[in-house]
Formats: C-alpha cells, sequence, structure tokens
C-alpha cells in the first residue's frame, strides 16, 4: 500500500512540475511563403524565455532598364552571302541603337546559328539555300518616366528594317540589391512591432534578439511582349502607342526571435 501511495505521488510531482514550469501564448501570424506562421511567447525553467514572429515586407518600383532582344535574319544560295546579308542589315540595326543614345558595351551579340533551308513540299527535298541568323541584346539605361515615348520610337525604328525580328521587350531594375534591402527593412520592422505587441500583451518586457532568418526573396522582371517579325510590317503600331510601364514587385520575410524579460 506505502509502494503505491509513493508512486502515486510521484507522478502527481511530476504533473505539477510541468504544469509550473512551462506556459505558451498562442496568436495568429501572417502568412510565409504559403504557409501560415504562428507567433509564440514560450518560457521553461531550463530554457530561454523568447518570443518568435515573422514579418513581410514588399516594394513596388519603376523600372528603369529595358532589355529588347532583336533576331536579323538572311537566306542565300550560300553560306558567305547569307552572313554578308546579314552583317549589312546588323549594321542598320547597330546605328539605329547608337542613335538613340546606346553604348556599345550595353549592346552584345547573344547568338549566331548557320543552318540549311530546305522545301518540304514535294515528294524530294529541294534545298533553298543557307540560312544565318543573328542575335542581339540591347540595354537601355536609366529608362525614367520622360522617356517611355523616346523607346517607342525606339522601337518603331527598328520594326522599320525588313524582315528582322523584335522578339522580347523586359523591363528591370538596375539595383535590385537595394530593392532588396528596401523590402527586408520593412519585413524587420513588421517582424519588431508584432514581438513588441505580443511581449505586451504577455506584460512582458522585449530582450536582445536571439536569431534572425530571412525567406526566399521573389522578384521578376517585367515582360512587355513577345514581338514577331509580323509585327515589324506594322510600322505605326509602335510610335502610336507608348509602350506600358509597370510597377516591380520585390517581396521577402523575415523571421526574429526575441529574449523575453
Amino acid at each position: 500500500m506505502r509502494q503505491s501511495l509513493k508512486r502515486t505521488a510521484t507522478v502527481l510531482g511530476v504533473s505539477a512540475l510541468l504544469v509550473a514550469g512551462t506556459f505558451s501564448i498562442v496568436g495568429s501570424g501572417s502568412p510565409v511563403f504559403g504557409q501560415t506562421a504562428v507567433s509564440t511567447i514560450t518560457s521553461s525553467a531550463a530554457a530561454v524565455r523568447t518570443v518568435s514572429v515573422s514579418g513581410d515586407g514588399q516594394v513596388s518600383l519603376r523600372p528603369d532598364t529595358a532589355s529588347i532582344r532583336i533576331a536579323v535574319s538572311e537566306l542565300a544560295s550560300t553560306t558567305r552571302a547569307a552572313q554578308q546579308a546579314t552583317n549589312t542589315k546588323t549594321t542598320e540595326v547597330l546605328a539605329i541603337l547608337r542613335k538613340s543614345g546606346i553604348k556599345d558595351e550595353n549592346i552584345r551579340t547573344s547568338n549566331i546559328s548557320f543552318s540549311t533551308e530546305y522545301d518540304w513540299s514535294s515528294s524530294e527535298r529541294k534545298v533553298l539555300g543557307q540560312r544565318v541568323r543573328q542575335e542581339l541584346e540591347a540595354k537601355v539605361s536609366n529608362l525614367g518616366p520622360s522617356d517611355q515615348n523616346n523607346l517607342s520610337i525606339l522601337l518603331d525604328a527598328l520594326a522599320g528594317i525588313e524582315n528582322i525580328e523584335i522578339y522580347s521587350v523586359s523591363f528591370d531594375l538596375d539595383d535590385q540589391e537595394q530593392a532588396y534591402g528596401n523590402a527586408r527593412k520593412l519585413a524587420f520592422e513588421k517582424a519588431r512591432e508584432k514581438a513588441a505587441e505580443l511581449a505586451g500583451l504577455a506584460e512582458e518586457e522585449l530582450g536582445r534578439i536571439v536569431s534572425i532568418s530571412e525567406g526566399v526573396p521573389t522578384y521578376s522582371p517585367l515582360p512587355y511582349a513577345n514581338v514577331r517579325s509580323e509585327m515589324a510590317m506594322d510600322r505605326a503600331g509602335w510610335a502610336s502607342t507608348s509602350v506600358p510601364l509597370g510597377s516591380i514587385d520585390v517581396s521577402t520575410s523575415v523571421q526574429v526571435v526575441y529574449e523575453i524579460r
């Protein structure tokens, strides 16, 4: 009988210790990359008392850089003739780009290809000639609100060259790190405000930072359009309509653990 009472007393003593040694306060959190973050304040006799919070930060910025991808392609009886024709047309493209103020260091050749072109319409394969294709990429920097119409004029001038393809126009930020930094600062400030609020509700004081972690930032440049060669024939299409410049959203999330006292 004494042994039974002793075991009972031991179990009750352990239960009382667990109840007295730990407590938790759970509040609603903000979504972090598709998951629901839960803010908690924990305390135990052996561990440091902490509050863990998350914060999201997002900034929307106007793009200041445009990238234009252009393809020049010519077909001739020989590869040499096709290459010469391609070079002549590429020289026209470069002249227009330089006239618009784009520096040579912001113009590069991204690809050159040589291929034989066939006619498959009949039962016999017929060689049509040799095709040479050269792809260029031009970067327009310092793109401000007043430059929007100038970009439209540039695209219209390029579209006036026969048989070239403007197959991509996208907008970006020249200084992406600054954008990340602004979003990160906003996320941290939100996390700190939340931590201070939770500590106040628990009648505790916020202490030092125990740990900080960041989620995966999200960022993507803005595509304008996939422009095909048939649009190059519509020579009034570009200049009559300004290129739409939207905003680029940069966002991130941070998880911060504070000590409470």
